[in-house]
């Protein structure tokens, strides 16, 4: 079966919530410290853009993005460790990219942890470019929109 891509709807929340906490607990058992990465995700439907990936009915991952004034915020990306290795993180956040795109915003930014290695790895390989780094927090910037490559 395909995987397919969808805003959630709250009935996901708690499927989405599951896939994240399980996502995330690879960092939990190495001791990095994060923030609570799944509260607010019944909210975070309701007031943001959240768009799962799905296959046969069963979640695999989702992203949260929060349209700002000027740049969008890639506030949450995770895919599910049973389906992880098959490319769905990237495409998550391309997901997030073209959302933001579309709303017409010119930038976008997330913020990681310094340990998340990988992630950081990943997002760079994508785009994406430390923009800051202060204690734990990297911050990330990507051009997206219209002025993308151009010379400002």
């Amino acid at each position: 079966m395909p995987v397919t891509f969808r805003r959630a709807i709250p009935a996901d929340g708690p499927s989405l919530r599951d896939a994240i906490i399980a996502a995330y607990a690879i960092y939990d058992n190495a001791g990095i410290e994060l923030p609570p990465v799944a509260d607010g995700l019944i909210d975070d439907i309701r007031d943001r853009d959240v768009w799962i990936a799905e296959e046969g009915g069963q979640l695999l991952g989702g992203v949260v993005v929060d349209l700002g004034r000027d740049s969008a915020h890639l506030m949450n990306v995770a895919v599910h460790p049973d389906a992880s290795g098959r490319g769905l993180g990237r495409k998550l956040i391309e997901k997030a990219e073209a959302i933001a795109a579309d709303a017409g915003r010119e930038k976008m930014n997330l913020a990681t942890h310094r340990d998340l290695a990988a992630n950081i790895s990943l997002y760079q390989h994508l785009g994406w470019n430390v923009v800051s780094e202060e204690r734990t927090k990297v911050t990330m910037e990507k051009e997206i929109g219209p002025t993308k490559g151009k010379s400002k």
